[in-house]
């Protein structure tokens, strides 16, 4: 299946008789293969261009900000506190929209297929560990206190071990962000030959019912944090593709005011799969 010069795919056909294909039937087929090519390239395409609309909608809200605090910065009247509040308030902007674009590109790359994974034999254990290492001083200055539980033995699969990493670092990160002062976050793993399994559990904001089906989704934020919190909407779905290409599952459970929990299970082989 070609389309503008580039391989969509692959059209296979089976004769069921005894005769070989014929001219006439060789023609047909060669149409019906252009056909879809092409059908398959608009598909493509209607999928970039409804990321792009919606990443345009994400940068109203930034832009627009970032808009109306230049235009107050030109009064004469301001003190240098209420100067450096506005610098400030940039500056956070500015770095939503970088995380914004960064992300943005992650996935587009991710849905694209141009992102490269290269599985190599990974210990989830001292994975977990040393994310907890990373994400500790975080947790002390927000006064939440992080614990690890793991078996007494080895929890090993065959994984990209840097993207495996960058689901439990973004899933520790969010249960620290939506927790509160002197919460908590339990992480714990378990497994066995043929599934291994983590789980990241907080007692944090917690996500509205209503909002549960939907976390995965591109762009998409829980109601309840949309005005206290920032983020691009994209770093769970970004998780969610990332453990599908593993061939694995993501799942949330979560009540409002007490917290949530994310288990990611993926298979212990997992390189037929990327």
């Amino acid at each position: 299946l070609v389309a503008k010069e580039k391989v969509q795919g692959v059209l296979e056909v089976v004769n069921k008789k005894q005769d070989a294909f014929n001219d006439n039937d060789v023609d047909i087929l060669t149409v019906l293969a252009a056909q879809a090519a092409i059908a398959v390239e608009n598909t493509r395409l209607y999928q970039q261009a409804d990321l792009i609309n919606e990443l345009v909608h994400e940068l109203r809200t930034p832009l627009a900000s970032m808009l109306t605090i230049a235009y107050l910065l030109k009064r004469s009247d301001l003190s240098n506190e209420q100067r450096q509040q506005f610098a400030d308030s940039i500056a956070e902007e500015v770095s939503r929209l970088n995380d914004l674009a960064s992300s943005y590109l992650e996935y587009s790359r991710l849905e694209a297929g141009r992102l490269t994974f290269s599985a190599s034999t990974v210990d989830l254990g001292d994975l977990l560990q040393e994310c907890c290492r990373i994400l500790q001083p975080k947790a002390a200055e927000a006064s939440i206190k992080l614990e690890l539980s793991l078996p007494n033995h080895p929890l090993l699969i065959e994984a990209d071990e840097n993207k495996i990493k960058q689901v439990v670092i973004n899933l520790l990160n969010n249960a620290i962000k939506y927790n509160h002062t002197g919460g908590e976050v339990n992480i714990s793993a378990w497994g066995n030959d043929q599934i291994v399994s983590f789980s990241v559990q907080d007692t944090g904001v917690g996500i509205p019912e209503s909002d549960l089906p939907h976390v995965f989704e591109k762009f998409f934020r829980a109601h309840n944090i949309q005005e206290s919190y920032p983020g691009t909407g994209l770093g769970l779905s970004i998780c969610n593709r990332i453990v599908e290409i593993h061939g694995g599952t993501i799942s949330v459970q979560s009540q409002l005011k007490a917290g949530s929990t994310f288990t990611v299970e993926l298979p212990v082989c997992v390189k037929d799969c990327l």
